[in-house]
């Protein structure tokens, strides 16, 4: 039996009853690793445009890149992850809510270091607005 590449995600009985029977036809002579933990929705694409859209608006008004400034708010205020031996920030793969959190401190940030106020869902009908 070949292993499964993607993540599976267990919604309802059928899923769970599919997951049971390909690990029982696992070969019991070759070792595997199963990794089963609660599913957590990656950050939306909502979440992600505005977030972009506040990079886009500290780079208009400031000498640093979108991507300089998302590097350096994610060592800011994320952890570090070990990917092959090496210690690398990542936002790829947080959930909504992290991604949340994480979001509320770089917007502080922009708006105490900076003096940009950002635009939020909330405040769709308005534009952002300097100090």
């Amino acid at each position: 039996m070949k292993a499964i590449a993607k993540p599976m995600i267990i919604s309802n009985e059928a899923s769970r009853a599919f997951v049971a029977q390909f690990i029982s036809e696992l070969n019991p002579e070759r070792k595997w690793s199963v990794e089963v933990k609660q599913f957590r929705k990656k950050r939306s694409l909502d979440q992600n445009a505005l977030y972009w859209k506040w990079l886009g608006i500290v780079a208009e008004n400031s000498e640093h890149s979108a991507d300089d400034l998302h590097e350096a708010f994610k060592a800011m205020f994320l952890e570090p992850k070990e990917v092959m031996g090496k210690l690398v920030y990542t936002s790829k793969d947080k959930s909504t809510e992290v991604f949340s959190r994480y979001m509320s401190k770089v917007g502080a940030y922009i708006n105490s270091d900076f003096g940009i106020w950002l635009p939020h869902p909330e405040d769709q009908h308005n534009e952002y607005q300097s100090k």
